[in-house]
């Protein structure tokens, strides 16, 4: 999930069925030597995301690491696994641009988990049957994301040299089909959004961020631009980028994460 967000997920080795099964899962966390050890199923002990901000919003001085940090906290406190039991952490993280070296060891390093836990940034195929708890998840700020400067010897060595939109070029292009997100999937995903907070369906999910100002702390703990949207004014707009007859992407529906 692009944005200003970060979401994070605590699994321990198939995904099986819920409640029922919990208590023997805690169980094998138990810090007793004498706790028996066999669970060899999958299972979602917990998940947690922080809010998603508008683009150069709320989010604007907050790193995705940062952002991971928060979510990791939020689900190891939901799933009461001691942080000591904790070998791995996974966490994906697209737009890397100017985030700094090893975002998932930052995140891992900023939500207290120890040194000694391995922290990876995603991709990597993982052998999950040799690891007995690990932390799974993803971060990105859009609004952070740097232009770039190819290099290239077909570059000229002095003048003007054009800067790629790394936001473009690394997170909103699908370089498979070579299009943007349309009209139709903009209005389905703002309603969906607009249903999912009215009936309090990501309430539970949520993990708030504090963002620190000149003014004091301002704590954010809902999503933002998902009710700031006139739908008949929608497919009335002018594209935003390209405007030769082929542009697709709006104000309207462009990503308003950050």
């Amino acid at each position: 999930m692009f944005s200003q967000i970060a979401k994070s997920a605590i699994r321990n080795s198939r995904i099986s069925s819920p409640s029922s099964r919990l208590a023997p899962v805690h169980k094998q966390f138990s810090a007793s030597t004498s706790a028996k050890r066999e669970i060899q199923d999958a299972y979602i002990l917990s998940a947690s995301r922080t809010p998603t901000a508008k683009f150069n919003g709320s989010f604007l001085t907050v790193t995705a690491p940062q952002l991971g940090a928060v979510a990791i906290k939020s689900a190891l406190e939901k799933s009461k696994v001691p942080a000591e039991k904790i070998t791995d952490v996974y966490m994906g993280n697209v737009l890397q641009g100017a985030v700094g070296q090893a975002p998932a060891r930052q995140a891992s390093i900023f939500a207290g988990l120890p040194s000694t836990v391995e922290a990876v940034t995603i991709n990597k195929n993982i052998q999950l049957g040799l690891a007995e708890a690990q932390v799974a998840g993803g971060m990105e700020n859009m609004s952070r994301v740097p232009y770039y400067y190819p290099r290239a010897s077909s570059l000229p060595a002095f003048g003007n040299v054009q800067a790629e939109d790394g936001l473009i070029k690394d997170g909103l292009w699908d370089v498979y089909n070579q299009f943007h997100m349309g009209d139709e999937y903009a209005i389905q995903s703002y309603k969906r959004a607009q249903e999912a907070w009215k009936t309090g369906a990501f309430k539970e999910e949520i993990a708030p961020v504090t963002v620190k100002g000149r003014k004091g702390d301002t704590v954010i703990d809902t999503d933002e631009g998902y009710m700031d949207v006139k739908f008949d004014k929608i497919s009335s707009l002018k594209p935003a980028f390209v405007r030769d007859g082929t542009g697709t992407v709006t104000a309207a529906n462009a990503s308003t994460f950050q």
